[in-house]
Formats: C-alpha cells, structure tokens, sequence
C-alpha cells in the first residue's frame, strides 16, 4: 500500500513537491487555501501536475531527477480532507501564513503527526511558542529545513519547471519536544537531508534573506520604474550589490562562530557564476513589485530575529539593521514590530548566556 502524505500550499513549491512525491511512489494530498481556489482549478479538474526539468535536477544531484505526468490522488481546499490519516503534513506556504492556517490546522491534527516546514523562518519557534498547549497535548513534532529541494516556477496552469536543485538541506526539530518519529529519515530517501543541531542554526543557513532583501532593496528603483519587467538575479546582483550581500553573509556566520557551528555561506564568486549564471536562476522574473516576498517575507520573519540574535549575542550586525530600517521605510510598515521579533519567538528573556546554551552547536 502506497504511504499517503500531505502538502499544503500549491504555489510553485507546492505543486513541485506533490508532483515529485507522486511520481516517487507516494499517495500525495494537495492543499489550497479557498481564497486562491481559482489558482488551482486545472488541475483540481484534471487531477495531474505536469513536472519537467528533470535533466537539471539530474546533473545538480537531486535524487532520480524526476519528471513526467503526476496523478495527485487528493487535490482540496479543505483542511480537514488534506490531512486525515497522514503522518506527515509538508508545509509549502509562505511564513506569514504561517500562525493563520495553523489556527485552522490545529482542531483536525491528531496525536503524533509530523509538520515540516519547508524553509525555515523561525517557524517552528513560533509556532512552537504560539500553540505551545496543542502541540504537546498532541505530541506534535516540529521540523524546519533551512531551504527547498528545488526552485520552480509554474509555467502554465498544471506545469511546472525545475530550475536549479538543491544539493544538500539542512533540517532539525523543534528542540522542545521529545517525540521520536523518523519523518525526516523518511523524507531522506528522496532528498538529500542532513541534520544539524537546532531550529535556531537552520534558519540562520537560509539562503533567501541574504540575498532577496540585498538584491530587491538596493534595486528599489528599478523594480517600481520596470512595473514588473526585471530580472533581479541577472540584472540586479551586480559585483557592488555582491559585495553588501557578502556583508551580510559575514555578520551571519558571526552569529553562528559565537554559537560554536562554523558553515561558509555562499562565496561571491560561486553565487555570481553558478547559482545565476549557469543554473537558469537568470531566467527567473522578479520581484515585481515592493509587495513582493523577497521583502515582506524575507525581511521581517528573518532578518528582524537575525538582527536582534545579533544584538543579544553582542555580534555587531549593522548590515542587517540596516536593511530592516530601509524595508520599513520603503513598506510604511515598522518591521522591528510587526516582524517575527525575539518576543514574538519566546525568546525575549533569555540572556546571552542562557540563549548560547540553548541554542549552541554542542561539542560532541
């Protein structure tokens, strides 16, 4: 009997993953949220993703390099249907939807089920602290991986391509919890997952929020002037945008030198030929407006909690402060107060010491 699982949210990761699992064997429930019902109702018709770009997912190492016509046994938009009788809910929308459906999810979860956080944004923190009662009623397990195993974009209603791959994921659970499940080790078998000590040092290895924000705010001009028409991984990250993205990359690693896990971020240079030049990432249109997640996202569910990690370790983060003043501005919104700040994590209190203990890469 094929193992059932759930994906919810069926933007371009979303519908990737369902695909992908599907041709890898698996019963696969696709979620949508009623409100953007009208961007699935292809294939919630036919039944069926269409996924291509196998041959890049081939050469860059992901598992089989998958593609094909995927039948999706279940694509719904109700909650309730998406995950009863699974063990494992994958979570492919964005961070700030974060607290809204797990509101909706948590009357329908059922005693030890799994919820994976595809790329980390401090969610299982936040999660962990919002709904902290259910999830230990519920011996719920938290997991977070710091990015995807492939960036995609949709192509046409029911297709959608693979663009780059990703090599190696890094994962961990919710450090609060003390539940058993071998998920991930489940999950492995179709990507390449390895563990690392805590939430905390997986979303500090996020790729994103060292590279949109940088990209998308010091091309702030171009974005509003083009009214959609730019490509920010092919025109935007030029050397001197480089280098404020390098900036930032050292005051990240800074942070993760004082909690003992040492791991060089993305070098320049291999960003600026692999990554856009010869992985299609060029390609990729966007962002098109201020709205866009590479701001909205990016910057107040990590950068606002990188930088306020940076001044309780005592870790000078100027870069990353200034970014989050700059969004703020160019947004109208204050995203030191509405972002996913250290009280909103549970983590306020806690002093340097305390904070380093906790969430410190523990010599074995």
């Amino acid at each position: 009997m094929k193992e059932t699982i759930a994906v919810l949210g069926a933007g371009n990761a979303g519908q990737t993953m369902a695909a992908d699992l599907s041709l890898a064997g698996l019963k696969v429930r696709l979620y949508q949220h009623p409100k953007y019902r009208s961007t699935i109702e292809h294939i919630i018709k036919t039944n069926e993703i269409e996924l291509i770009g196998g041959g890049i997912a081939r050469v860059n190492g992901m598992i089989a390099g998958r593609e094909g016509t995927a039948k999706i046994d279940k694509i719904t938009t109700d909650l309730e249907e998406a995950i009863k009788d699974v063990d494992t809910i994958n979570f492919q929308m964005p961070a700030y939807a974060d607290e809204i459906i797990f509101k909706e999810l948590a009357p329908f979860l059922r005693n030890g089920q799994n919820v994976v956080f595809w790329t980390s944004y401090f969610r299982s923190l936040r999660i962990g602290h919002l709904f902290k009662e259910i999830i230990n009623r519920k011996k719920i397990s938290l997991w977070e991986t710091n990015t995807q195993p492939f960036a995609t974009r949709i192509k046409a209603p029911g297709l959608v391509e693979v663009k780059d791959t990703t090599g190696r994921i890094f994962f961990s659970k919710f450090p609060c919890l003390d539940n058993r499940s071998n998920t991930m080790q489940e999950l492995k078998e179709f990507y390449s997952l390895k563990e690392i000590e805590n939430v905390v040092l997986v979303s500090l290895i996020n790729e994103n929020p060292y590279i949109h924000p940088v990209g998308a705010l010091l091309n702030v001009g171009r974005i509003q002037q083009s009214k959609g028409d730019f490509h920010m991984y092919q025109e935007g990250i030029t050397p001197g945008v480089g280098e404020v993205i390098k900036k930032l990359q050292e005051e990240i690693e800074s942070i993760m030198d004082t909690l003992n896990f040492s791991l060089t971020l993305c070098k320049q240079e291999t960003f600026w030929q692999c990554i856009i030049r010869a992985n299609g990432m060029g390609e990729i249109i966007g962002p098109q407006s201020l709205r866009s997640r590479y701001i909205t996202e990016d910057v107040p569910y990590s950068l606002v909690p990188i930088a306020q990690i940076g001044d309780k370790l005592g870790v000078n983060v100027p870069i990353a402060h200034a970014l989050v003043e700059i969004s703020s501005a160019v947004c109208r919104e204050n995203y030191w107060l509405t972002g996913r700040n250290l009280k909103s994590l549970g983590l306020d209190r806690l002093t340097k010491e305390e904070f380093i203990k906790m969430f410190s890469k523990k010599n074995k």
